[in-house]
Protein backbone atom coordinates (compact mmCIF):
# COMPACT_ATOMS: atom_id res chain seq x y z
CA UNK A 1 0.00 0.00 0.00
CA UNK A 2 1.27 3.13 -1.34
CA UNK A 3 0.61 6.44 0.43
CA UNK A 4 1.35 10.26 -0.48
CA UNK A 5 5.43 10.94 0.31
CA UNK A 6 4.83 14.47 0.94
CA UNK A 7 1.91 13.83 3.51
CA UNK A 8 3.46 10.85 4.77
CA UNK A 9 6.77 13.19 5.71
CA UNK A 10 4.80 15.22 7.47
CA UNK A 11 2.70 12.51 9.68
CA UNK A 12 6.15 11.05 10.59
CA UNK A 13 6.96 14.13 12.22
CA UNK A 14 3.93 14.66 14.72
CA UNK A 15 3.35 13.44 17.90
CA UNK A 16 -0.19 11.60 19.25
CA UNK A 17 -2.02 13.66 20.96
CA UNK A 18 -3.15 13.27 24.45
CA UNK A 19 -6.48 11.02 25.05
CA UNK A 20 -8.50 12.10 27.99
CA UNK A 21 -11.79 11.15 28.45
CA UNK A 22 -14.20 13.36 26.86
CA UNK A 23 -16.96 13.48 29.61
CA UNK A 24 -17.45 12.52 33.17
CA UNK A 25 -19.32 9.39 33.24
CA UNK A 26 -21.54 10.02 36.15
CA UNK A 27 -22.76 13.56 34.64
CA UNK A 28 -23.42 12.30 31.44
CA UNK A 29 -25.38 9.28 32.52
CA UNK A 30 -27.53 11.52 34.90
CA UNK A 31 -28.19 13.48 31.74
CA UNK A 32 -29.36 10.77 29.48
CA UNK A 33 -31.21 9.04 32.28
CA UNK A 34 -28.34 5.92 32.37
CA UNK A 35 -27.39 6.62 36.02
CA UNK A 36 -30.10 4.39 38.01
CA UNK A 37 -29.46 1.87 35.13
CA UNK A 38 -25.57 1.61 35.89
CA UNK A 39 -24.26 -0.89 38.13
CA UNK A 40 -20.89 0.75 37.78
CA UNK A 41 -18.76 1.61 40.52
CA UNK A 42 -18.54 5.34 41.88
CA UNK A 43 -14.20 5.01 41.96
CA UNK A 44 -15.00 4.47 38.04
CA UNK A 45 -17.76 6.81 36.80
CA UNK A 46 -16.91 9.77 39.01
CA UNK A 47 -13.89 11.21 36.81
CA UNK A 48 -12.86 10.59 33.18
CA UNK A 49 -12.21 7.65 31.75
CA UNK A 50 -8.28 6.88 30.21
CA UNK A 51 -7.59 4.05 27.52
CA UNK A 52 -6.18 1.60 29.99
CA UNK A 53 -9.17 1.95 32.23
CA UNK A 54 -11.33 1.02 29.44
CA UNK A 55 -9.28 -2.04 28.41
CA UNK A 56 -9.40 -2.92 32.34
CA UNK A 57 -13.20 -2.84 32.79
CA UNK A 58 -13.93 -4.86 29.63
CA UNK A 59 -11.78 -7.84 30.91
CA UNK A 60 -13.95 -7.48 34.43
CA UNK A 61 -15.92 -10.19 33.98
CA UNK A 62 -18.61 -8.83 36.68
CA UNK A 63 -19.24 -5.75 34.77
CA UNK A 64 -22.15 -5.58 32.62
CA UNK A 65 -21.38 -5.44 28.70
CA UNK A 66 -23.76 -2.45 28.13
CA UNK A 67 -22.33 -0.65 31.09
CA UNK A 68 -18.78 -0.84 29.58
CA UNK A 69 -20.33 0.54 26.13
CA UNK A 70 -21.81 3.40 27.74
CA UNK A 71 -18.61 4.00 29.44
CA UNK A 72 -17.16 4.12 25.93
CA UNK A 73 -19.32 6.47 24.92
CA UNK A 74 -18.80 8.87 27.54
CA UNK A 75 -15.00 8.42 26.84
CA UNK A 76 -15.83 9.37 23.02
CA UNK A 77 -17.89 12.39 23.54
CA UNK A 78 -21.06 11.40 22.48
CA UNK A 79 -24.01 14.16 22.55
CA UNK A 80 -26.69 13.45 25.54
CA UNK A 81 -29.55 13.62 22.26
CA UNK A 82 -27.28 10.44 21.05
CA UNK A 83 -26.68 9.00 24.41
CA UNK A 84 -30.38 8.67 24.55
CA UNK A 85 -30.76 7.38 21.39
CA UNK A 86 -28.58 4.32 21.77
CA UNK A 87 -30.56 3.65 24.80
CA UNK A 88 -34.19 3.62 22.71
CA UNK A 89 -33.84 -0.30 21.54
CA UNK A 90 -30.45 -2.41 22.84
CA UNK A 91 -30.31 -5.50 19.75
CA UNK A 92 -27.26 -4.15 19.50
CA UNK A 93 -25.72 -5.09 22.58
CA UNK A 94 -25.81 -8.42 22.19
CA UNK A 95 -23.36 -7.82 19.16
CA UNK A 96 -21.17 -5.90 21.07
CA UNK A 97 -21.13 -8.86 23.82
CA UNK A 98 -20.55 -11.33 21.53
CA UNK A 99 -17.35 -9.10 20.35
CA UNK A 100 -16.43 -9.13 23.96
CA UNK A 101 -16.56 -12.58 24.70
CA UNK A 102 -14.86 -13.75 21.62
CA UNK A 103 -17.31 -15.26 19.30
CA UNK A 104 -17.07 -13.03 16.77
CA UNK A 105 -14.25 -10.55 15.85
CA UNK A 106 -14.02 -7.07 14.84
CA UNK A 107 -14.70 -7.10 11.74
CA UNK A 108 -17.84 -9.59 11.97
CA UNK A 109 -18.78 -6.63 14.64
CA UNK A 110 -18.53 -3.87 12.06
CA UNK A 111 -20.80 -5.91 9.76
CA UNK A 112 -23.16 -6.71 12.51
CA UNK A 113 -23.47 -3.31 13.46
CA UNK A 114 -23.64 -1.64 10.22
CA UNK A 115 -27.27 -4.05 9.72
CA UNK A 116 -27.91 -2.61 13.49
CA UNK A 117 -28.26 1.18 11.86
CA UNK A 118 -29.36 0.32 8.60
CA UNK A 119 -32.50 -1.62 10.39
CA UNK A 120 -32.69 1.46 13.23
CA UNK A 121 -31.73 -1.28 15.90
CA UNK A 122 -29.45 1.12 17.07
CA UNK A 123 -29.85 4.85 16.77
CA UNK A 124 -27.91 8.19 16.91
CA UNK A 125 -25.15 6.11 16.66
CA UNK A 126 -22.65 5.71 13.66
CA UNK A 127 -19.24 4.46 12.72
CA UNK A 128 -17.24 6.87 14.66
CA UNK A 129 -18.60 5.66 17.99
CA UNK A 130 -19.44 1.47 17.30
CA UNK A 131 -15.91 1.08 15.77
CA UNK A 132 -14.75 2.75 19.40
CA UNK A 133 -16.39 -0.22 20.83
CA UNK A 134 -14.61 -2.23 18.51
CA UNK A 135 -11.41 -1.06 19.80
CA UNK A 136 -12.18 -1.51 23.56
CA UNK A 137 -14.36 -4.78 23.75
CA UNK A 138 -12.06 -7.16 22.56
CA UNK A 139 -9.47 -8.86 25.49
CA UNK A 140 -6.47 -8.72 23.52
CA UNK A 141 -4.49 -5.74 21.46
CA UNK A 142 -4.11 -8.05 18.24
CA UNK A 143 -7.98 -8.51 18.04
CA UNK A 144 -8.61 -5.37 18.27
CA UNK A 145 -10.37 -2.59 15.70
CA UNK A 146 -9.09 0.39 15.00
CA UNK A 147 -11.38 3.96 15.42
CA UNK A 148 -13.14 5.07 12.26
CA UNK A 149 -14.10 8.56 13.25
CA UNK A 150 -14.35 12.00 11.48
CA UNK A 151 -10.06 12.43 12.06
CA UNK A 152 -8.88 9.34 11.69
CA UNK A 153 -10.45 8.67 8.18
CA UNK A 154 -10.03 12.52 6.86
CA UNK A 155 -6.19 11.55 7.83
CA UNK A 156 -6.23 8.37 5.77
CA UNK A 157 -8.04 9.72 2.88
CA UNK A 158 -5.32 12.55 2.82
CA UNK A 159 -2.47 9.99 3.13
CA UNK A 160 -4.05 7.83 0.82
CA UNK A 161 -4.71 10.54 -2.03
CA UNK A 162 -8.66 9.43 -2.44
CA UNK A 163 -11.55 9.11 -0.28
CA UNK A 164 -10.83 5.88 0.93
CA UNK A 165 -13.80 6.48 3.71
CA UNK A 166 -16.75 8.56 2.87
CA UNK A 167 -18.06 11.33 5.14
CA UNK A 168 -20.37 13.80 5.33
CA UNK A 169 -20.19 17.64 6.23
CA UNK A 170 -22.11 18.56 9.48
CA UNK A 171 -24.15 22.08 9.21
CA UNK A 172 -22.57 23.28 12.58
CA UNK A 173 -19.68 23.17 13.38
CA UNK A 174 -18.12 24.95 10.87
CA UNK A 175 -15.48 22.72 9.29
CA UNK A 176 -16.51 19.43 10.83
CA UNK A 177 -17.68 16.41 9.06
CA UNK A 178 -18.93 12.91 10.28
CA UNK A 179 -18.14 9.87 9.21
CA UNK A 180 -21.26 8.51 6.93
CA UNK A 181 -23.28 5.09 7.85
CA UNK A 182 -22.88 4.19 4.38
CA UNK A 183 -19.73 3.01 5.23
CA UNK A 184 -19.55 -0.63 4.30
CA UNK A 185 -17.77 -3.23 6.50
CA UNK A 186 -15.37 -4.17 3.25
CA UNK A 187 -14.41 -0.16 3.55
CA UNK A 188 -13.76 -0.45 6.75
CA UNK A 189 -11.68 -3.30 5.99
CA UNK A 190 -9.49 -1.53 3.56
CA UNK A 191 -9.47 1.96 6.42
CA UNK A 192 -7.89 -0.66 8.59
CA UNK A 193 -5.60 -2.46 6.04
CA UNK A 194 -4.27 1.05 5.62
CA UNK A 195 -3.72 2.04 9.05
CA UNK A 196 -1.92 -1.52 9.30
CA UNK A 197 0.35 -0.77 6.27
CA UNK A 198 1.06 3.09 8.56
CA UNK A 199 2.21 1.51 12.02
CA UNK A 200 4.53 -1.37 9.76
CA UNK A 201 5.84 1.48 8.06
CA UNK A 202 6.48 3.66 10.81
CA UNK A 203 7.48 0.37 13.09
CA UNK A 204 5.22 1.10 15.38
CA UNK A 205 1.88 -0.42 16.61
CA UNK A 206 -1.37 0.02 15.01
CA UNK A 207 -2.98 1.62 17.96
CA UNK A 208 -0.28 3.94 18.05
CA UNK A 209 -0.59 4.92 14.42
CA UNK A 210 -4.38 5.36 15.27
CA UNK A 211 -3.84 7.83 17.75
CA UNK A 212 -1.18 10.14 15.78
CA UNK A 213 -4.16 9.96 13.26
CA UNK A 214 -6.06 11.41 15.60
CA UNK A 215 -3.78 13.74 17.07
CA UNK A 216 -5.53 16.53 18.90
CA UNK A 217 -8.22 19.28 18.46
CA UNK A 218 -8.00 23.46 19.61
CA UNK A 219 -4.79 24.06 17.62
CA UNK A 220 -2.58 21.72 19.78
CA UNK A 221 -2.26 18.89 17.17
CA UNK A 222 0.24 19.61 14.45
CA UNK A 223 -1.18 16.89 12.21
CA UNK A 224 -4.63 17.74 12.65
CA UNK A 225 -3.61 21.29 11.82
CA UNK A 226 -2.29 20.19 8.60
CA UNK A 227 -5.27 17.84 7.79
CA UNK A 228 -7.57 20.88 8.25
CA UNK A 229 -5.04 22.52 5.57
CA UNK A 230 -4.59 20.12 2.72
CA UNK A 231 -7.57 18.26 3.05
CA UNK A 232 -7.84 17.22 -0.80
CA UNK A 233 -11.82 16.52 -0.91
CA UNK A 234 -15.02 18.51 -0.69
CA UNK A 235 -17.15 16.28 1.18
CA UNK A 236 -20.89 16.38 0.14
CA UNK A 237 -23.38 17.77 2.67
CA UNK A 238 -25.79 15.62 5.41
CA UNK A 239 -27.90 13.25 3.44
CA UNK A 240 -27.58 10.43 6.13
CA UNK A 241 -30.16 9.41 8.23
CA UNK A 242 -28.62 6.95 10.54
CA UNK A 243 -25.46 9.36 11.56
CA UNK A 244 -26.24 12.05 13.56
CA UNK A 245 -23.31 11.57 15.56
CA UNK A 246 -20.36 13.95 14.62
CA UNK A 247 -17.32 11.45 14.90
Amino acid sequence: MEFCEPHLQVFKLCAAGSWPGARVPSRWFNSIGYATRSHLPDSIVYRPSTRETLRQVSRDGTIDTLDICMLIFAWGGMTVNNGKGVLQKLDWVSTAHNLRVGTIDHINAYDQFFDHCTAGEIRNCGPAYYTKLLFFLPDSDEDRGIIMDQWTARSINLLVGRPIVTLLKNSTPAGSYRVSSSNSCRVYQTFCGFVEALAACLMITKEDAEMRLFSEGRGKGQWREYVKQHDLFNYPPPQDPHGSNLG
